[in-house]
């Protein structure tokens, strides 16, 4: 194995509790404040949208299931890089200008989405 990987192999990783409890209120802070390979455990609650950019990340449910309301971005992974997201219900404004929900591109690296409901959040729902 190159030297370079068995490092990034051996790294440590940190698990950061995300909500009103954790260190990070929002899940986009926690995001850019994380280092690769990080676990963001995230508390129940909504969350905004929130994008990650060429970072290993995995993003599990502490508990019961977590919701954002916007829309979730991933893009420009690595190879050898993954982005896991476990346990969660992701809801976006329909408009008609679509319903993204999950938006995936210039990945070299792996999306692993498991146990993620989409869920369209009608205009009522927010009083628009």
């Amino acid at each position: 194995m190159p030297l370079a990987l068995l490092a990034l192999a051996l790294a440590p990783v940190d698990v950061i509790d995300v909500g009103p409890t954790g260190a990070y209120a929002d899940i986009q802070t926690a995001v850019l404040a994380a280092a690769e390979g990080d676990v963001l455990r995230i508390g129940p609650g909504t969350y905004d949208s929130f994008a990650v950019f060429g970072k290993s990340l995995t993003l599990v449910p502490a508990g019961s299931t977590f919701t954002v309301e916007g829309v979730v971005r991933v893009q420009n992974l690595g190879l050898g890089q993954t982005f896991t997201m476990q346990g969660a219900t992701l809801k976006q404004l329909h408009t008609n200008y679509g319903e993204e929900r999950l938006i995936l591109g210039g990945n070299v690296g792996s999306v692993r989405i498991e146990g993620v409901r989409l869920e369209r959040l009608d205009a009522e729902e927010v009083g628009v």
